[in-house]
């Protein structure tokens, strides 16, 4: 939960003019950084492909040809290779504070950086996996020498009988946005969606150059003293009686919902408003009866008294969350699995989950990071923290199979201990791991305490608290992280990391936490793994 005092809030926060629902299938909002950082970011792009014949390759070998045959054809890359990193991390930011004022949501992705010259395109396709929405900010120059790459997003309904008895062409079947300069466009994911092809100029700089990503939903946010939990609670009671009392429609339908609670001191609600309503139904139907019935419950909660208002961003996900944000339930078993060590298998009980380094709190506040619903695993999941094709490089270090090796990951080591706020001291070092067709079988992180070896660890940094996993990869098939004791299996994707604690609130072992590695049914699958100890290490750890 993001609880945030009025000082958590900072001086430049975005201000946004137009607060009306969302409720189109796009938006476009021109002149979206300050002048001067447009055109910092601009002249980043520039400086990178001045002095063609200086090129190195350690510089400018970084741009991954993404072509796949009928969808595909440009050039992508991690935007801190070519742009300014300090700028391309404003940028992140300041995109982050819109989408939490525009649209209730805060789970930004890292964008990726892409150009497209002569001959490249992105035909139709739709993302309903990947976010709620796309983001495209653009560094096209609007007198560029080169036609095409509009941003194309189709009609919404049926547009089949919606022409029966009359003809339609162009705009009557698809929107078309052009790429001006500073020019951020966002597009309901499910949308059918593409880019029409380029043509004129090979010059990169007459090319479309883009930052783009999706944005989901995390976690609510609560501005002023009440407690975000209640009130994140109370809203989604209400949304459940809503749903149940309007079952016919709630069967079919789906889409985000995002509200925006204005919450006096006494703890009425004062007004509440949507800032995203992209509910559809399956069937064709209206969804507005259903959306309306939500509004209204909702405005009649009352929470505890405090002695200033509030404002809270709640979002309501109708159909339920992303795949990649939805744990698998797991099977009933037989019996579950025992960690591999006897003594530790006594500690499958439920205890209290918190820590008191205050982790959990830091990635609960944290944007784009979502807790991954378990009452037994203190779990949290950050969608696109590495760019995909920095994961492929650093897979391409790891050595042989279901064999865990040193890897040099400094720059992401570093991202995750800060998204942590652990001291870097108190980390192992980073470990790399290719996964096969045998998968990974069931083991523990933590420490037993009663085996005879556990006082040697004291001068290493005592117990081992926390573990992050990045996923390098997106399996075909397989490859998830079972806790069958917990009920929890993750999928893996590229980028995403999956952070857990390996202790429970008194400090003792979490037995919930042993897991396994499922079997991968094509190739194989690589993960980063970066473990924490509970103090830094007096002497040298063993690599």
């Amino acid at each position: 939960m993001n609880q945030l005092g009025a000082a958590a809030i900072p001086d430049d926060a975005v201000r946004v003019a137009d607060r009306s629902p969302m409720r189109d299938p796009f938006l476009v909002e021109d002149a979206f950084l300050p002048a001067a950082e447009a055109s910092a970011l601009r002249a980043g792009f520039e400086a990178h492909f001045a002095q063609p014949h200086a090129h190195r390759p350690d510089t400018h070998q970084i741009w991954n040809y993404w072509f796949v045959p009928e969808l595909y054809t440009y050039l992508r890359t991690a935007p801190e290779k070519v742009l300014p990193p300090d700028l391309v991390r404003s940028f992140h930011d300041r995109l982050s504070r819109w989408a939490l004022e525009r649209l209730g949501l805060t789970c930004v992705t890292w964008p990726n950086l892409s150009l497209y010259v002569d001959g490249c395109v992105q035909h139709l396709h739709n993302d309903s996996t990947n976010g709620r929405f796309g983001f495209v900010y653009s560094l096209t120059l609007d007198n560029r020498r080169s036609v095409g790459g509009e941003t194309i997003v189709l009609r919404e309904g049926d547009l089949f009988r919606a022409h029966l008895t009359r003809a339609g062409a162009g705009s009557a079947m698809q929107e078309l946005v052009e790429p001006r300069f500073n020019r951020l466009v966002l597009f309901d994911d499910r949308m059918p969606h593409g880019v029409r092809r380029i043509e004129g100029a090979m010059d990169p700089l007459d090319g479309r150059i883009v930052l783009h990503g999706h944005i989901s939903e995390g976690e609510p946010v609560v501005r002023g003293p009440h407690d975000c939990r209640e009130v994140a609670e109370s809203v989604r009671g209400q949304v459940a009686f809503a749903l149940e009392a309007n079952r016919a429609a709630a069967v079919d339908a789906h889409g985000p919902l995002t509200l925006r609670l204005r919450i006096a001191a006494s703890g009425a609600v004062e007004s509440v408003e949507s800032l995203v309503d992209r509910v559809a139904r399956c069937s064709g139907g209206d969804p507005g009866r259903l959306v309306d019935d939500i509004l209204q419950r909702v405005s009649e909660l009352r929470f505890s008294a405090c002695g200033r208002p509030s404002e809270a961003f709640v979002p309501v996900m109708i159909g339920g969350p992303l795949p990649w944000m939805r744990p698998e339930p797991v099977p009933a078993g037989p019996a579950p699995i025992a960690p591999p060590k006897p003594a530790a298998a006594s500690r499958l009980r439920v205890t209290p989950l918190g820590s008191a380094d205050g982790v959990a709190e830091r990635l609960a506040e944290s944007r784009g990071v979502s807790r991954v619903p378990c009452g037994r695993i203190e779990a949290f999941i950050v969608p696109g923290f590495a760019d995909p094709e920095a994961c492929a490089a650093l897979a391409r270090r790891i050595g042989a199979d279901n064999e865990e090796c040193p890897i040099d990951a400094e720059e992401v080591a570093c991202r995750i201990d800060a998204l942590l706020g652990n001291d870097p001291a108190t980390a192992e070092p980073p470990a790399g791991l290719r996964i096969g067709a045998s998968g990974r079988e069931a083991r523990i992180d933590f420490l037993d305490t009663e085996d005879p070896s556990f006082a040697d660890e004291a001068d290493l940094g005592g117990q081992r608290t926390w573990t992050a996993t990045l996923f390098l990869d997106t399996p075909a098939a397989g490859g998830e992280i079972l806790f069958a004791n917990a009920g929890l299996r993750m999928k893996p994707a590229a980028g995403h990391l999956l952070v857990w604690n390996n202790l429970v609130a008194g400090g003792e072992p979490n037995g919930f936490t042993v897991h396994e590695t499922l079997p991968v049914a094509v190739g194989s699958h690589s993960i980063l793994i970066r473990r924490y100890r509970q103090r830094p290490s007096v002497r040298p750890r063993p690599r």
